[in-house]
């Protein structure tokens, strides 16, 4: 299982410095006991930067948020860490996702994952945004520090316009 969650890291770092990679979603299927659709990827954040929103889309348990016969009644939950710059990604790991990165003696060398009983996805999709760019996995390119709440929100804004044409459902 370390392996697994090493491989999703070390992916999401070698696509963070393939410049030419980005934006780019994709769909996780390596999970231990993964018993939803889970997606994940960058989307642009400002267009006249290139800077880029890392964000996990966690389907409810048993289901597919992309999927066209997926039930229109469950909620979408858009997580967002407080900070700001603390990474939304660190807390679907520890708190609220469908797992949990766990170590028996607190080293890197013997991180595993577990299902999380009181993951956020038992009743609802959830929506992972490291927010904002620059924060956790996601890319702050040619300077563009976010320095106001309504800069943010434009980031945000422009993240979400995207992510609804590739998740209409």
């Amino acid at each position: 299982m370390l392996k697994t969650l090493l491989l999703i890291l070390g992916l999401q770092v070698f696509v963070i410095y393939s410049q030419d990679s980005l934006p780019v979603t994709y769909n996780i299927t390596d999970f231990p006991s993964q018993n939803q659709a889970i997606y994940g990827g960058w989307l642009t954040a400002n267009s006249s930067t290139g800077s880029l929103l890392y964000y996990n889309l966690y389907s409810k348990d048993n289901t597919d948020i992309n999927s066209t016969s997926n039930d229109k009644d469950i909620p979408l939950i858009i997580y967002l860490e407080g900070g700001p710059g603390d990474p939304s990604t660190f807390s679907a790991f520890t708190e609220i996702g469908p797992y949990v990165a766990t170590s028996d003696n607190f080293s890197f060398t013997d991180i595993y994952l577990t299902n999380n009983s009181n993951s956020f996805t038992q009743k609802y999709h959830l929506l992972v945004i490291d927010q904002p760019v620059g924060t956790g996995f996601s890319v702050r390119r040619e300077n563009d520090s976010v320095v106001s709440t309504d800069q943010a929100a434009e980031n945000l804004m422009t993240f979400f316009a995207r992510f609804y044409e590739i998740y209409p459902n």
